[in-house]
């Protein structure tokens, strides 16, 4: 969704100013897609062309959920309709929006599902996960998102970025367990700030952050982030270790590699068929590919885009790319591995997976943490979801 619309905004000449009411209402439409189509379905009883479908979806969406007077945006759809399709279409569009203006206090949603705008099999397993917590978790995944901001310490405190910000009038929030974590509720203008521009500050939540300070790196040794996608942990480990260690990104996607820092040697490759020999790193970061359901409540079109057997499909991945990395790795190094995802095929089952065939000794991850391993709940924490492992590998 987010590459789709900023390749809109780029390529259009929408004025600034209206940018973040489209993407609030797009995001929405997407976010409440099952909700909205149940909506539908008391008015609709045939099918119809999508772009009319898409037009009703917008402006039941502005109904249900903003703060704009419905008789608004109602004339605003139907005449939108008529200009565009003729009168017959802005007909249809009108008695569709007027019925449910009618009716629109008599709708019960009649599950979870409906009511909450998630597909029925993620709201079962969540049911047998959390009990009557799954409500509070789905509420929470449809809640605005805050942004978070990775703060360099080394080149500004987090304190003079809460000032700047404030004296802008973006409202800031501390991190959870880190000092130079901070969230915000607007994202444009801190994008747009003199802080973002001279990279003294990132935009990375606070749970991706703790990834990097789970590393245990060596003064002199190899690191290597080996899923590096655009570099944002890259980044941030060279932010905290470039003067003490090399550090190696890797990835498949030769676009993606361009965009990492020039500081880290930048190596494109596939970790099935990987360019290093054994024995190679004293660390290794796997941030693995996975089902991204952590993250849904900043980009909700995950939850329409996996389906139950992705999970076991990306835990079967993550086993295998960890398998190969571990011979990448030096007796007595540590690897890291990590995930959006808080889902156990994804999480601990990955890392018992890698126990059963490997000589690994497990660590506390942090010093904060119940067992080893740490786990963000998304409505527990306020963090994305995601989960962090360590490992050491045995010497022999």
């Amino acid at each position: 969704m987010d590459e789709a619309l900023n390749f809109y905004f780029s390529s259009s000449k929408i004025d600034e100013s209206r940018k973040p009411i489209i993407y609030e209402i797009v995001a929405g439409v997407v976010r409440w897609k099952l909700y909205l189509e149940w909506l539908l379905s008391h008015h609709i009883r045939k099918k119809v062309k999508k772009k009319i479908e898409n037009l009703l979806k917008l402006t039941l969406y502005q109904v249900e959920f903003m703060k704009k007077p419905a008789y608004h945006v109602v004339h605003e759809a139907v005449s939108f309709a008529k200009s565009r399709w003729g009168e017959e279409i802005g007909g249809f569009v009108n008695a569709v929006l007027r019925n449910h203006m009618r009716f629109r206090k008599n709708y019960s949603p009649p599950d979870l599902s409906v009511k909450y705008s998630f597909p029925t099999w993620l709201v079962k397993r969540w049911q047998k996960r959390f009990g009557d917590e799954v409500e509070h978790l789905l509420s929470h995944l449809n809640s605005p998102s805050l942004f978070g901001v990775r703060v360099n310490p080394k080149k500004i405190s987090s304190d003079e970025v809460i000032k700047y910000f404030e004296n802008v009038g973006i409202q800031v929030q501390k991190g959870r367990y880190l000092e130079y974590a901070l969230y915000v509720n607007k994202l444009t203008p801190v994008l747009k700030s003199d802080l973002f521009k001279l990279q003294l500050i990132y935009i990375q939540d606070e749970a991706s952050q703790l990834v990097s300070e789970a590393l245990e790196v060596k003064e002199g040794g190899k690191v290597l982030d080996a899923c590096c996608g655009y570099g944002t942990k890259t980044s941030h480990i060279l932010d905290m270790y470039a003067e003490k260690c090399k550090v190696i990104a890797l990835d498949k996607s030769g676009r993606k590699v361009k965009k990492v820092s020039p500081q880290a040697l930048r190596v494109i490759g596939d970790i099935f068929s990987i360019p290093f020999k054994k024995d190679s790193f004293d660390t290794i970061l796997l941030d693995a590919p996975c089902s991204s359901l952590g993250i849904i409540q900043k980009h909700p079109e995950i939850k329409w885009r996996i389906s139950e057997s992705d999970i076991e499909r990306f835990s079967e991945i993550q086993v295998s790319l960890l398998k190969k990395l571990w011979e990448t790795l030096k007796p007595g190094g540590t690897l890291i591995y990590s995930v959006c995802s808080f889902e156990p095929e994804e999480t601990e089952r990955v890392i018992t997976e890698l126990i059963n065939t490997e000589e690994v000794l497990v660590e506390k991850v942090f010093p904060f943490v119940e067992g080893s391993f740490f786990i963000s709940i998304p409505h527990r924490t306020g963090m994305d979801g995601f989960f962090i492992a360590k490992m050491k590998k045995a010497r022999k």
